[in-house]
């Protein structure tokens, strides 16, 4: 009897021991500055599961966030590679002017954007999207109902965008007063032409690289647009388009042929552009 008790005990040792084996295990702790959020174990080789984020509690006029390596860092974390090693991950909050969905883990795509909720003087404001943000749906700045129609916004669009999901286009947004491609980088390999459309307060235009044509239907309804800017690569121009941007005052066009054919398109009488505008090569 004595000798089974022994046995048991010895037992139920190696299960408590087992028990507080940490080894093949990693830790994952989640910090906001020198703030612990939170600390959890898994096995070497699992992944983190959206599950085991939902103890996360937003900050005040956020929309949710994306996770990093390296505090301060645009360099979005991959939630299906494995976990092989003790890691700290940092949140990099979406402001909630924005929705932002993940896309394969290697950055956002830009859903929705609200002027509403913007602390804008005097309903102005300019925004520059933030550069986890690496493709925009093509509806994240339809104003369809007029709602944001009073605002007037400066919207400068990142080279970590690459490209729209759904259409090329931004459209239906009096709220628009500027929409600039910054740094003007090759971002839109794929898109051939991009639609901007029925933004009726739209002023300034810069358009990015790697798109080469603007077609017939490219600004429509833009009349108020006063500035221009023409990538090199677009190497083609339909004539009708001048015909709608009857407020125009400057534009510049970086392909020196497409410029000469312009000119000679003036002089032969078959463009009009409006009187005092400025065409330049840049």
């Amino acid at each position: 009897m004595r000798k089974t008790a022994i046995i048991l005990l010895s037992v139920l040792f190696v299960i408590l021991m087992s028990s507080c084996d940490t080894s093949g295990t990693v830790l994952v702790r989640y910090m906001d500055g020198k703030e612990l959020l939170n600390i959890e174990r898994l096995h070497v080789g699992e992944t983190i599961t959206k599950t085991e984020l939902s103890h996360v509690f937003f900050p005040p006029k956020t929309s949710g966030c994306f996770w990093t390596l390296t505090e301060g860092s645009d360099e979005i974390f991959d939630f299906d590679q494995p976990v092989r090693e003790d890691i700290t991950l940092y949140p990099v909050w979406i402001p909630y002017i924005y929705t932002v969905a993940e896309k394969e883990g290697t950055g956002g795509t830009l859903m929705q954007f609200y002027p509403d909720r913007l602390e804008a003087a005097n309903d102005e404001a300019t925004v520059t999207l933030p550069d986890y943000i690496h493709e925009i749906d093509d509806r994240a700045f339809n104003d369809y109902e007029n709602k944001y129609s009073k605002y007037r916004i400066d919207l400068y669009i990142p080279s970590t965008v690459t490209n729209f999901s759904g259409r090329d286009e931004i459209t239906d947004s009096d709220y628009l007063r500027s929409i600039v491609f910054m740094d003007r980088t090759e971002s839109f390999q794929d898109a051939n032409s991009i639609q901007i459309s029925r933004c009726e307060n739209l002023e300034r235009v810069v358009l990015p690289k790697g798109m080469t044509t603007l077609d017939s239907r490219t600004f429509d309804n833009c009349p108020a647009i006063a500035y221009l800017e023409i990538p090199e690569s677009v190497t083609n121009i339909s004539n009708l388009i001048w015909d709608k941007l009857t407020n125009l005052q400057e534009v510049r066009i970086g392909n020196s042929d497409l410029y000469a054919k312009l000119m000679k398109n003036i002089e032969e009488g078959k463009i009009n552009i409006p009187a005092g505008c400025k065409l330049l090569q840049e």
